[in-house]
């Protein structure tokens, strides 16, 4: 048997305190390894050439902006990694921001570093993590929001999805790698609570996302 893929973790957060209490205890777990630390926008900025990470973890309230534009940073510069927010603000607009700069996953500050660990693990093995209760909420107040924080490529990708491509055939259709085709289709489920690819489109299809005619 394989051994489980060491997650490369690079940890974004503002206040000192926290992100050595962080850094000290996700150390002590052999799953994982911080391969860089940073307290601003700016500073991750300034350090991307230097980290291959495959997950990055931010905090939502950063000095220079918010852990939304981290996120869309990690997203260009690291395709293949996954990026997951934390927050003591749990309200659904912080959520929704997670969801549409591409994170893969939302956990509150709250839940204690043990949950966080095994998130991050989660995440970095591809699967998206938000809270049940909050994705309720956020279908329940307007399902056509949720369509609307899909990105142009997770509509093309949706698209392709509703016209019965295979992930294989998308990675020539569309130029990006199998990777990144699984990554987009497990954040167009997360996004529009999807239980399936099919659910998904029969989602979309009905909200007027994508067209199969």
């Amino acid at each position: 048997m394989n051994a489980p893929e060491l997650q490369r973790v690079v940890i974004v957060e503002d206040h000192a305190m926290v992100l050595d209490g962080l850094t000290a205890v996700l150390a002590m777990d052999t799953r994982i390894r911080v391969v860089g630390t940073a307290g601003s926008i700016s500073e991750f900025k300034s350090k991307i050439p230097d980290w291959d990470p495959t997950v990055v973890v931010c905090d939502y309230f950063l000095p220079d902006g918010t852990g939304s534009e981290v996120s869309r940073l990690a997203s260009y510069s690291y395709p293949d990694a996954h990026i997951l927010m934390i927050s003591g603000d749990d309200r659904l607009h912080v959520l929704e921001e997670a969801i549409e700069s591409g994170c893969h996953g939302f956990v509150s500050k709250g839940r204690g570093t043990a949950e966080l660990a095994d998130t991050i693990v989660q995440v970095g093995n591809g699967a998206t993590v938000f809270p049940t209760k909050l994705m309720d909420e956020l279908h329940d107040s307007d399902s056509t929001r949720i369509g609307a924080t899909l990105t142009d490529r997770e509509v093309e990708v949706l698209q392709s999805l509703a016209s019965a491509y295979s992930v294989s055939d998308m990675v020539g259709l569309l130029g990006i790698s199998e990777n990144t085709t699984r990554n987009h289709i497990r954040a167009i489920l997360s996004k529009l609570h999807a239980r399936s690819q099919l659910d998904a489109v029969l989602i979309a299809v009905r909200s007027g996302i994508v067209d199969i005619s």
